[in-house]
């Protein structure tokens, strides 16, 4: 063990505005990087390279077998310290595993598994399916421990030996193998440095500890783990069923725009998500009502969320054709068709955490196989008819999952999906006129007044939003001043008791 570390955990505001700068830093550069890359690479060669992204994403699901999820939800850090070493130790085994499987494929069929439409990228699945579940967590320890400045910096780190490793490869003639190679490079520099900092004792980590820890937590392998694969499949890691469905070159173009729609998620969305569920695991622990932290978290998200997904859902084929060139034009046009549920996703991705806390791991399952099944059908529906009108009910779909999520969420808190949206009538009756209105008039306007009109919009939500969290900051440091010491426990800045971190 290593000596006991007095750590005071920080305030939410200062907890996600430490996330916010790395993060921040951290996508500026990946989208610094994505706008040469799309001239250095092909639609095809990025087709190639998220069907192995996706599929090492989903077997990182499937090495921690949902432990990771533990982390913040054990009673004392000792506890938490085993199940990280368990988490690590699955994932550890199934990247072997999947080396040895594709090594036996290899030397059966000797093609390389070239059915699987990742070309020479298939090599590097396993590595980075344990990549990136060490990197899950590594940073659960970081964020029970409070140390979210730590969590910033690897973030920063890995994002630029990422988009150096591409952009030298782009640069070299590197095919989709090297966009692959690059990702590993910096998702390993990601686990290195919290790794270092984490301080985790192997020497703890007998086999009967394991044996001890899997059975006590015994649940999440089946309620968590098959959600989150079910939704992986379906969502983060998509891309083979597009590749399967419509072809590689439009599983990259949907690709490439996932990865531009996923900056303003990483750079708040990620943040807070990364915040709210430990803060939430505490305050339940503690018996801290966590209703009034739900609706300031709901209502920040969603009022950031409409002018950043809503500008794509404008202008998305414009922009994309202006940044990445032309050959990315379809790429703008499936990011518009995403943006309205990514709008909500933003929100209700976040909260999500929040059914964990609350021991609702059956239902989760159910609604995860339900979820999955209509996302899936929904993408299919371009077989009948067009790509881009697949896309389009596929978002149409997770808008509609997203929204009830929201409101169950809500409702385990103790509030409701009802009272979030009274209270922001005024924002959402403006939204639901003006971006219609936008849409109908595209086309019939000149293209400068069109653009101008839609940052008009964005401009205006931004400054709605910004007067709005402000008042909601205001308020809740008055009520935590004036108010009983319950009422300051519930306020935004709850940090729960001082505790002892022992890794």
């Amino acid at each position: 063990m290593s000596p006991v570390e007095r750590v005071r955990v920080p305030s939410s505001r200062a907890a996600v505005s430490a996330l916010t700068l790395g993060t921040v830093a951290s996508q500026l550069v990946l989208l610094a990087a994505s706008a040469a890359l799309a001239r250095l690479f092909t639609p095809q060669e990025f087709g190639e390279f998220s069907v192995a992204l996706a599929i090492s994403t989903v077997i990182a699901v499937v090495a921690t077998m949902g432990f990771e999820a533990a982390i913040p939800l054990a009673e004392t850090d000792d506890e938490a310290a085993a199940i990280a070493r368990l988490s690590l130790v699955c994932a550890a085994s199934t990247a072997l595993l999947v080396t040895v499987v594709l090594a036996l494929g290899w030397a059966v069929e000797g093609s390389g598994w070239s059915r699987i439409d990742a070309g020479p990228g298939i090599w590097t699945i396993p590595p980075t399916a344990f990549a990136i579940a060490a990197w899950s967590s590594l940073r659960m320890v970081q964020s029970r421990a409070g140390r979210f400045t730590q969590v910033s910096i690897a973030g920063v780190g890995g994002s630029v030996v990422q988009s150096a490793s591409q952009l030298g490869a782009g640069l070299l003639g590197g095919g989709a193998v090297w966009l692959a190679l690059g990702y590993l490079a910096g998702r390993s520099a990601n686990v290195v440095s919290l790794a270092r900092r984490a301080a985790l004792s192997w020497r703890s980590g007998t086999r009967n500890e394991l044996y001890a820890t899997a059975r006590t937590w015994r649940r999440f392998p089946v309620y968590l783990a098959v959600p989150a694969v079910l939704n992986a499949v379906s969502v983060g890691a998509v891309a083979p069923a597009v590749a399967l469905v419509y072809g590689l070159m439009f599983s990259g173009a949907f690709a490439f725009a996932a990865r531009i729609l996923a900056v303003p998620s990483a750079l708040l969305g990620q943040a807070i998500a990364t915040v709210f569920y430990p803060r939430a695991a505490a305050m339940e622990r503690d018996g801290v009502d966590v209703a009034s932290l739900m609706l300031r978290t709901a209502t920040g998200l969603f009022m950031l969320a409409v002018p950043a997904f809503g500008t794509v859902l404008l202008l998305g084929p414009e922009l994309f054709e202006l940044i990445f060139g032309p050959q990315w034009r379809e790429a703008g046009l499936i990011a518009a068709a995403l943006a309205p549920w990514l709008a909500i996703s933003f929100v209700s991705s976040p909260l999500s955490g929040y059914a964990t806390i609350k021991n609702q791991l059956g239902r989760l399952l159910i609604l995860s196989v339900v979820e999955s099944a209509l996302r899936l059908a929904a993408l299919s529906v371009g077989v009948i008819s067009t790509p881009i009108l697949g896309v389009m009910a596929y978002s149409s779909v997770g808008l509609l999952i997203c929204s009830c999520y929201i409101g169950w969420f809500l409702r385990l808190a103790g509030s409701s999906l009802h009272e979030w949206a009274l209270s922001l009538r005024t924002y959402i009756s403006v939204v639901l006129v003006a971006y219609p209105s936008c849409l109908l008039l595209k086309g019939h306007l000149p293209t400068s007044v069109y653009v101008a009109a839609a940052a008009t919009l964005t401009l205006a939500l931004l400054g709605s939003a910004r007067r709005e969290l402000g008042h909601s900051r205001g308020g809740a440091q008055g009520d935590g001043n004036a108010g009983s010491g319950r009422q300051a426990e519930t306020s935004a800045d709850y940090a729960g008791p001082e505790k002892r971190i022992r890794l």
